[in-house]
């Protein structure tokens, strides 16, 4: 399958449209359980919470969540090479 351009997603705060160097949140927050540590640091692997969306069923780098799906498909709309099979 054809690499497709996907959503920018912020590894400190957790959230889209922008990566970690550019974020402004003073502080951490963890993909797992959304708590103000380092995902690194993580002791509560069992509970997950997606920030975007607001789900306690996946977490926030996954591929399935409601949120990201939407904004690939924004992406594939806007980008005429992510919809083409070859670019």
């Amino acid at each position: 399958e054809k690499n497709k351009y996907e959503p920018i997603y912020c590894a400190k705060c957790q959230r889209y449209s922008h990566i970690a160097r550019d974020c402004t949140q003073h502080h951490n927050i963890c993909a797992n359980c959304t708590e103000g540590h380092r995902t690194s640091e993580c002791t509560n692997n069992k509970i997950s919470h997606y920030i975007s969306c607001n789900l306690n069923d996946h977490i926030s780098w996954d591929r399935v969540c409601p949120e990201f799906k939407r904004r690939g498909t924004d992406l594939d709309t806007r980008d005429r090479g992510n919809t083409m099979p070859y670019y």
